[in-house]
């Protein structure tokens, strides 16, 4: 993989794979030599500081696209919003997290500290008492598609026993 990570602070061990309890301190956009990029401050369980970037306006048109889809999921873990939401930083500053570390080898030696997931701690509270209802329509894209959903017709045939 040539996208370029630089996940920890200078001097510190890399994490070792698993979990960690997160909280996201920080989100700042920046530039370097190879374009802008957004940086987020993330604070684990024992006061370690984590940062990731995501190289969002690389000069390189594929490495750009890897960081935007990389950013949008790091969007989608924390907030659950649909592709093309946009998002304000007050949603994503101090929410808690467990991060999943897959750490990577990759073909020049280097060790890449690879955020694997980020799921909530809290869930966010459901309307109606904590019920969810089906949708009778999903729209992907511009093309609706209709569902039928059991149990929502009116005309039953009430002469079958059950």
């Amino acid at each position: 993989m040539t996208f370029v990570w630089e996940m920890t602070e200078t001097g510190k061990e890399k994490l070792k794979d698993g979990e960690y309890l997160a909280v996201l301190k920080g989100i700042e956009e920046k530039m370097n030599e190879w374009g802008s990029y957004i940086q987020i401050e993330e604070e684990l369980d024992g006061g370690r500081t984590r940062y990731e970037k995501f190289h969002v306006g690389h000069n390189d048109q594929k490495k750009k696209e890897r960081a935007i889809k990389s950013f949008n999921l790091f969007c989608f873990d924390l907030t659950g919003s649909a592709l093309g939401t946009q998002i304000e930083e007050k949603e994503l500053l101090n929410k808690k997290y467990i991060l999943t570390i897959k750490n990577i080898t990759l073909d020049n030696g280097n060790i890449w500290e690879k955020a694997v997931s980020r799921c909530p701690v809290e869930a966010p509270a459901l309307e109606d008492g904590g019920k969810i209802e089906a949708p009778s329509m999903i729209q992907y894209g511009k093309i609706n598609i209709q569902q039928e959903i059991p149990g929502t017709q009116t005309n039953l045939n009430d002469e079958v026993p059950f």
